[in-house]
């Protein structure tokens, strides 16, 4: 079973983040790390996929529609994650450290979840 590998949005890249998760041997990775600023929503999803990461976005709407779309289709995404833009570092740091010593990677496929399940108090 494979741990989950996370990559960051251009919407939910943060310096102290990446630091923090990287300290605790979490594999992440992020939109400018692999050069792929300005791709389409439906790119990164697709880039994320075939790199087996799990994508973080705050674009809520348009990830949760890009979710049901691929789904339709009969096709896989490697996982989605949620985030509300007004949780702090430490709450961020937390639920995806949360979220990754409780499922595999091959558990997240074709899920979407709020990171908000997984806070201590479920914000």
């Amino acid at each position: 079973m494979a741990s989950i590998r996370f990559y960051l949005d251009e919407d939910s890249m943060n310096r102290s983040l990446l630091i923090a998760l990287r300290q605790r041997e979490i594999d992440v990775t992020t939109v400018s790390e692999v050069k792929r600023e300005g791709f389409s929503d439906e790119e990164q999803l697709l880039w994320s996929t075939q790199n087996n990461r799990v994508i973080c976005t705050y674009n809520i709407r348009d990830f949760s529609k890009l979710h049901k779309q691929t789904l339709a289709k009969n096709q896989a995404h490697a996982g989605i994650v949620l985030m509300h833009q007004d949780f702090s570092i430490g709450e961020r740091l937390y639920g995806l450290s949360v979220l990754a010593a409780s499922f595999t990677a091959e558990e997240m496929l074709n899920q979407m979840t709020f990171l908000s399940n997984y806070l201590k108090n479920n914000v």
